[in-house]
């Protein structure tokens, strides 16, 4: 009975130290996208304005980026650990940019890395280039993009 107890202990915690890395792996995708803004001269208001961090409307909505449901898209590649980027809303996985698009959130923003642009994929509406701060950036977003 005690081994069963301190095995769940210790799966607790190592699920805890988990959830951690993984909301700070959160914070510093929603750091980089503020960063990338501010050097691109645009108002970190722009950033709630033109892309807006959502719930997909039905569980059917199709990511144009993954071609799978944006609530359960795969990830975008291999050993990633990132599932939605508002760590305060984990179900908020749908990214709705200005034009209407909408996509994964995390493929998204590796879209976004990948091409070094802030346009849709879809209809190119948006700004061409961007400067990212790969400080800011997780390195397993700067991986997929090699």
């Amino acid at each position: 009975m005690v081994d069963l107890q301190q095995e769940t202990i210790e799966f607790l915690q190592a699920e805890l130290r988990r959830a951690q890395r993984e909301i700070r792996s959160n914070y510093r995708v929603i750091a980089s996208m503020r960063a990338t803004l501010v050097e691109n001269n645009l108002p970190v208001q722009h950033a709630i304005a033109s892309v807006r961090i959502c719930i997909a409307q039905s569980d059917q909505e199709i990511c144009p980026l993954s071609l799978a449901a944006i609530n359960s898209s795969p990830p975008p590649f291999e050993g990633c650990a990132l599932v939605a980027l508002n760590p305060l809303h984990p179900d908020y996985k749908c990214a709705e940019l200005p034009c209407g698009h909408r996509f994964n959130a995390v493929w998204l923003m590796r879209h976004f890395v990948h091409a070094r642009t802030f346009r849709c994929p879809i209809c190119r509406r948006g700004k061409r280039k961007f400067k990212f701060d790969v400080r800011m950036i997780p390195a397993e977003l700067l991986r997929a993009s090699e």
